[in-house]
């Protein structure tokens, strides 16, 4: 990643964040939510490339030995050069760091790209939501990751 950067994403970062949340998908995070869930405990990291934020990514580390992906985004225009595995590396990083044994995420069964990029950490499917995402209305694959 030539002249890019994952940082700890600071207050200054949310409205970036928003904006990404409403570029790339259908259900929006709005900057009270991306708000909110700063406050918990949770690792939000972003990355940025010649000064522009490109990425994100959010970890949920409330239940003990336990995280939860909430987000990892790349901008349209910034995707195909590795940067969704550079944050995937982080947060796998960040959830070791943090004692945590497993990571827990749903996704999108036509979400294609990301069950690929899941696969290739060593995420495993693990059962089916029915109906769980809106706009459209959608089935999530549930997948895990085991740390130990």
């Amino acid at each position: 990643m030539t002249q890019c950067e994952i940082k700890c994403a600071l207050p200054s970062d949310i409205p970036c964040i928003a904006d990404l949340e409403k570029l790339i998908f259908s259900d929006p995070w709005s900057e009270n939510q991306i708000i909110d869930i700063m406050q918990g405990k949770v690792s939000v990291f972003v990355l940025s490339c010649e000064g522009d934020t490109v990425g994100y990514a959010v970890l949920d580390k409330r239940i003990h030995g336990e995280a939860e992906l909430f987000r990892i985004a790349v901008s349209p225009e910034a995707r195909g050069k590795g940067y969704a595995a550079a944050l995937m590396e982080k947060l796998i990083s960040d959830a070791k760091d943090n004692g945590c044994e497993r990571i827990y995420l749903e996704v999108r069964r036509s979400n294609t790209p990301a069950i690929r990029l899941y696969g290739k950490y060593g995420f495993k499917a693990d059962g089916v939501r029915k109906n769980y995402y809106r706009f459209p209305t959608e089935d999530a694959v549930l997948m895990s990751l085991g740390l130990a």
